[in-house]
């Protein structure tokens, strides 16, 4: 478990799974600008659950689930994924919120103690990328707040167009 001023990142426990059903599969919004552009299926979130979760406290790849530090509520995922955007083997940053937490500066928090203390002291990263929807303004603008350098545009194709933002560590 790690904690943040405002936040609880830990791995997925079964009573989190309402909560992150209701996140991908019901807000349309925070769904189109994120993952596959719209909310995901039954059978697409069970998938993503299986295959992409952190599970164990040992596990470093992955997703975590995000609680309010105050009321324990979940508030959305963060975490890294493998990836090689760049021609390398590199470690992509993300976040996804429930659009209630947006605005709020959760996102800089998340993004401040996983660039500046888990990826250089944890995963031992040289450099951090992440992938933003050229249409989700807000997590853009994070990106850039965090100190991340927009590199080229890409398409990902079960994700669709995508700005490749690079911080070397």
């Amino acid at each position: 478990m790690y904690q943040t001023a405002r936040t609880i990142i830990n791995p997925f426990q079964p009573q989190d799974f309402v909560a992150l059903h209701q996140l991908f599969c019901e807000q349309e919004e925070a769904m189109r600008l994120t993952l596959k552009g719209g909310c995901l299926t039954l059978k697409e979130f069970l998938n993503l659950l299986e295959q992409q979760f952190i599970l164990t406290t040992d596990a470093q790849l992955g997703f975590w689930v995000v609680r309010n530090a105050i009321d324990h509520a979940v508030m959305g995922i963060t975490g890294y994924l493998p990836c090689n955007y760049l021609g390398a083997e590199d470690v992509e940053f993300g976040f996804i919120l429930g659009e209630q937490y947006w605005g709020q500066g959760f996102a800089t928090e998340l993004g401040d103690f996983l660039i500046n203390h888990y990826a250089p002291n944890i995963l031992k990263a040289k450099r951090v990328l992440a992938t933003v929807s050229p249409l989700n303004k807000g997590s853009n603008k994070v990106m850039k707040k965090l100190g991340l350098s927009p590199i080229k545009e890409i398409t990902i194709a079960s994700r669709g167009a995508r700005i490749v933002y690079s911080k070397d560590l």
